[in-house]
């Protein structure tokens, strides 16, 4: 498992055999952990784009959607900094 999405599963408390739904249009199940901000063309070495506040759990067809549309992607940036929120009052 790789990283970033070990990270989202820890703070989610999602287990390694858990499946989250897509949160771009959740209809489907996620196959990927997006970095909503990219880690550019070099990766991202010292690992700083590997944070809660940027990782979201999505499908293909949702992954596939925001390198063609900035507005989803600031939706998406938007709803996840919502459910952080809401998960730290808990």
């Amino acid at each position: 498992m790789k990283r970033h999405t070990k990270i989202f599963f820890k703070y989610w408390k999602y287990g390694g055999q858990d499946l989250p739904e897509c949160w771009g249009c959740f209809m489907h199940p996620a196959v990927d952990i997006h970095h909503i901000s990219g880690r550019g063309l070099g990766g991202d070495p010292k690992k700083v784009k590997d944070n809660i506040y940027n990782l979201i759990p999505l499908c293909r067809d949702c992954h596939i959607k925001t390198d063609k549309d900035k507005s989803f992607n600031d939706k998406l940036k938007n709803y996840l900094e919502r459910r952080i929120n809401e998960n730290s009052k808990i």
